[in-house]
């Protein structure tokens, strides 16, 4: 459970850092799709 918890984190840690701004208002779009 923990690991999974910690791979979740990172893969957002990841996504944010990778897509920045821009990415993060598309992310939170395709979520509240």
């Amino acid at each position: 459970m923990n690991v999974q918890i910690t791979i979740l984190c990172e893969n957002l840690v990841g996504r944010l850092k990778g897509l920045g701004e821009h990415g993060f208002s598309a992310f939170i779009e395709t979520d509240q799709e």
